[in-house]
């Protein structure tokens, strides 16, 4: 059995004692780890030795930071990356200070019940999240399993919805500039928007628009149409008026096709911010709601296209 404390040390935390020069912690596996000088006062002693134990703690903010600095998410799609900062912005509430080697599959289930609550397909995608922080984890033997293995998914429909070509039309004539090139590039290219946000003036080719897509890789030439060729025309317009304001700024601008106001290509938060807002004023001044997203303008240009859709689409299926 040990020896108590002096009455002058019981305020010390557990197993801290004075060293040479020094107030001490010294670990039940051994050592001493050095916490702050011996003038200090109580409280400077408590919070060193609260401090201490938080670095031998391994959280799970820990673990992301790890995560995020490793090669696996460098190489993710720029896309993957901002939905993960996204998602770990709701996560690390929960998360950040909690001990990684104690978390287990019913605090993940918890997490995704309540999650889901306000969202089903955020919670599906906070778990894609913690469970690769967590592989990178296993993979160091910094934890010994990966508490997100038989955690499910809440089930997900994809959409189906079809845009009817006077619904589009309609949309389409009461739109600002800015969002009609951005919904015709996106229909007769059957692209993405991040995909018509990346088009480059060294894109447009004597044969057609080069495309590359983000999400696949799959590189595509999409050859002239006079819908496609209308599209180009109206979105480089837009540029050269663009240019000019900013020639009086003596600003310089990229050399995206599409840019906005200061000269710079649209950032996914600029495209979505601009089209929310073309929806809320169309909304407000005529009366109409959609009920379609501007993800659903791909799809509607590869089922309107006339042959091999698959092809023109750049889908592996």
């Amino acid at each position: 059995m040990g020896r108590g404390r002096k009455p002058a040390d019981k305020w010390m935390p557990p197993r801290v004692y004075r060293g040479k020069c020094k107030y001490e912690l010294h670990p039940a596996k051994g050592g001493a780890i050095a916490l702050c000088s011996l003038e200090s006062t109580p409280a400077d002693v408590w919070a060193a030795y609260q401090a201490s134990l938080q670095k031998s703690i391994l959280t799970v903010g820990n673990l992301a930071d790890q995560y995020f600095k490793s090669t696996q998410y460098k190489r993710r799609r720029p896309k993957t990356q901002e939905g993960y900062a996204d998602s770990w912005k709701t996560i690390k509430k929960v998360f950040e200070d909690v001990d990684a080697t104690k978390v287990k599959q019913k605090h993940i289930r918890q997490y995704m019940d309540k999650r889901g609550l306000t969202g089903e397909v955020s919670a599906n995608r906070d778990l894609s999240l913690i469970y690769n922080i967590f592989a990178h984890g296993f993979e160091r033997s910094l934890v010994r399993q990966n508490p997100c293995v038989g955690v499910r998914k809440f089930p997900e429909s994809p959409r189906d919805y079809y845009i009817e070509d006077n619904e589009y039309e309609l949309f389409l004539s009461r739109s600002t500039p800015i969002i009609q090139v951005f919904m015709e590039l996106s229909y007769v290219e059957a692209a993405r928007g991040q995909d018509v946000r990346a088009i480059m003036l060294s894109d447009i080719k004597d044969k057609g628009v080069y495309i590359q897509q983000e999400k696949t890789g799959k590189k595509q030439l999409k050859l002239w149409t006079p819908r496609l060729q209308d599209a180009v025309d109206a979105a480089l317009e837009i540029r050269k008026r663009i240019l000019l304001s900013m020639s009086k700024r003596g600003a310089v601008a990229s050399m995206y096709v599409l840019i906005n106001k200061w000269g710079q290509p649209y950032t996914a938060d600029g495209l979505k911010t601009i089209w929310a807002q073309n929806k809320a004023r169309i909304k407000k001044e005529y009366d109409m709601s959609i009920q379609w997203t501007f993800h659903d303008i791909k799809a509607k240009g590869i089922s309107d296209y006339e042959g091999n859709k698959q092809e023109f689409s750049g889908h592996k299926s």
